[in-house]
């Protein structure tokens, strides 16, 4: 990792900071909101939009699929077992207005952008931390790397409106869609059912009534002791992601970084009723935003902790990724103490700064490729 790499990251929490300062955005906003997250979301767009072919480690693969899709017909594309054809057909349409790589990665960034503007403006009270920690936990660098999962995201950001709504087959309708463009996106439909439990809440459990994170900590043993043939079921079914079961994704270097994703994601879903203990407690049980990221987080938490036996279960974890981590800041931004919400506020920019930071410096470009960032007029 390069010095130029290491200030652009930090430049870029710095920029994020500030914005967040002047824009009051570490407490609940009304009318400045929409201008603060424009303003915020801004710079992580354009990097989703104009990065070079070199920047994401999948970015080159999606560059070329993009080259080849745009020449092949509607047969070709229906034919293709590789990727969803969702993704196919989105490159195939762009391919009909331009023979430019470059307008996927643009396309793509401006629907994640608007869906990600919309969830926060309309779900999240005090987005400035959130902001933030969309570049401290790398999260803007997955979205650069990995297309499809992040049409698939984005897609599943505006599924959420239905799902705590209880619209059901609204619900069925976006996840379908999202599918087509990742098959990870599947696993979102466990959400529907956990976080609307037809009779009392999991998490209003009473008596000998299992609670809901004690049944998600059973099926992940479970799921990790037995995981051969779960893994060997699921590529089985998924035969796409085939190449993955000998491959990097089951190794040990990647391993350590699902054990991290793990203890980080721990930290996120748990320190908030440290500090709160009855406040958050009651969000959980009376508020359905709190409750809804809540469950979202300990799914995403026990899909982590197989993951660190079998990595490839990252995709399916980052699917809940933006979730987890909203519920952190929305929790945070409802405490009733001030005191305790300055003290999280500069204690997370400190230590998922330091976790981004470490990353970034230590494994580049094994875990990422984002730093030293480069546009795509730089090419050549």
């Amino acid at each position: 990792m390069t010095v130029e790499g290491i200030l652009q990251f930090l430049g870029l929490v710095a920029f994020e900071i500030v914005v967040a300062i002047l824009f009051n955005a570490f407490s609940t906003m009304q009318k400045r909101k929409l201008p603060y997250l424009i303003c915020a979301i801004s710079p992580l767009a354009a990097m989703t939009m104009f990065h070079s072919r070199y920047i994401g480690n999948d970015s080159l693969n999606y560059y070329n699929l993009f080259l080849q899709t745009s020449r092949d017909t509607v047969q070709d594309l229906l034919i293709n077992t590789r990727f969803e054809h969702g993704y196919l057909l989105l490159n195939w349409l762009i391919g009909r207005f331009t023979a430019n790589p470059q307008w996927l990665y643009i396309c793509i960034g401006t629907f994640m952008s608007i869906a990600l503007i919309w969830w926060v403006y309309k779900y999240i009270p005090a987005p400035g931390l959130l902001c933030i920690l969309l570049v401290e936990m790398l999260m803007v660098d997955g979205w650069i790397s990995i297309a499809r999962q992040t049409i698939a995201v984005g897609i599943l950001l505006i599924a959420y409106k239905f799902l705590i709504q209880e619209k059901l087959i609204k619900f069925l309708i976006l996840v379908l869609i999202a599918t087509r463009f990742h098959n990870a996106a599947w696993i979102f439909l466990l959400a529907y059912p956990i976080v609307n439990w037809p009779q009392v809440s999991l998490l209003k459990s009473k008596g000998n009534l299992p609670s809901f994170e004690l049944i998600v900590s059973a099926v992940a043993i479970v799921s990790y002791v037995s995981l051969s043939s779960i893994l060997s079921n699921i590529l089985d079914t998924f035969t796409v992601y085939s190449y993955y079961q000998n491959g990097e994704m089951m190794a040990g270097d990647a391993r350590l970084a699902s054990v991290l994703q793990f203890l980080v994601g721990m930290l996120m879903m748990f320190v908030p009723q440290f500090v709160e203990k009855d406040n958050v407690k009651e969000l959980k049980k009376n508020d359905i935003i709190a409750r809804s990221l809540y469950m979202l987080g300990v799914i995403s938490l026990g899909i982590m902790f197989i993951a660190i036996k079998a990595t490839v279960f990252t995709r399916l974890a980052g699917i809940f990724t933006i979730f987890r981590v909203s519920y952190y800041v929305y929790t945070t931004s409802k405490f009733k103490f001030n005191q305790n919400k300055l003290i999280m506020i500069v204690v997370s920019i400190l230590v998922f700064g330091i976790y981004g930071l470490v990353i970034t410096i230590m494994k580049t470009p094994d875990w990422q490729t984002t730093y030293p960032f480069q546009w795509f007029w730089s090419n050549n």
